[in-house]
């Protein structure tokens, strides 16, 4: 195997784009596998298709994601830590592309309003845009959900998980605003019908509201 600067030859690597993902998958013959995937957004930045001030980028489909999984680098019989691993998805989030033409101004926020295929509004994130060209928002795939006065909200808390659909995000910055949409997928792991996650959709819904009741009265009280 031919090596330069450090990394396999082009000669030693098998290219694949694997349009339905939108990603390229780059295989070095047992060394390593590279997965860039986020063609759709690179498409659109080469294409010459950027607007004027800000642009949303396409987006892949996003998984909901059902409980938990943990996987720490290296395996149990070579130890953890002993194996180079490469950053993966976020879990249970979808990171929201867009770019600025222009160099983001400082305390600046980046808004995007979310809709579901009814056009109703079921949340709102924000984040600070770290500088000129791709930056990114994280949605966790939820609807804003009630709190009790005083709870405790962290960075990983989450709302009511969204139903598998098509939703609509707008982004907002400094009197711009540009859209596009995201495809929310099931959990292709399970076999679960779709009465399931409507059910706990409601179920999580009727909750909700309980939850919005009893913090008005204490609010009131």
């Amino acid at each position: 195997m031919q090596f330069k600067n450090g990394f396999p030859s082009v000669s030693t690597m098998d290219l694949k784009i694997q349009e339905s993902e939108s990603a390229l998958i780059v295989g070095t013959f047992g060394r390593a596998i590279w997965i860039l995937d986020d063609l759709a957004t690179l498409r659109t930045v080469t294409g010459d298709r950027l607007k004027k001030d800000l642009t949303a980028l396409p987006m892949n489909d996003a998984v909901q994601v059902k409980g938990l999984f943990i996987n720490p680098p290296g395996n149990i019989w070579t130890g953890f830590h002993t194996t180079f691993e490469g950053e993966n998805k976020v879990f249970q989030k979808v990171k929201v592309p867009f770019y600025l033409k222009n160099p983001a101004k400082a305390a600046t926020k980046v808004k995007a309003t979310i809709f579901d295929e009814q056009g109703q509004l079921i949340n709102t994130v924000k984040a600070e845009p770290t500088a000129k060209g791709l930056n990114y928002l994280i949605w966790k795939l939820d609807e804003q959900a009630s709190n009790l006065p005083g709870a405790w909200i962290n960075e990983e808390s989450r709302g009511i998980p969204v139903l598998p659909g098509r939703y609509k995000i707008v982004i907002h910055y400094e009197g711009f605003k540009d859209s596009n949409y995201v495809q929310v997928l099931p959990d292709p792991r399970l076999e679960l019908a779709p009465e399931v996650d409507e059910q706990l959709y409601a179920y999580q819904k009727e909750v909700d509201l309980q939850v919005e009741v009893l913090s008005s009265l204490l609010r009131v009280c």
